[in-house]
């Protein structure tokens, strides 16, 4: 996926967050189902690793 310019606003299931990439500004312009997981790390940071699903 790369980078995301804000961290997703929604309520995990399960650990889970899944959510929608505006992808508008790339070669497959729209809106795309992803699915990650948030890692806290230590020194206060956060980790998101997830995926495009469709």
């Amino acid at each position: 996926v790369g980078n995301i310019s804000r961290w997703p606003q929604v309520i995990p299931d399960g650990g889970w967050l899944n959510f929608n990439l505006d992808t508008r500004d790339r070669d497959d312009p729209g809106l795309h189902p992803a699915r990650a997981r948030r890692f806290q790390l230590t020194g206060g940071f956060q980790l998101l690793v997830g995926q495009d699903i469709q």
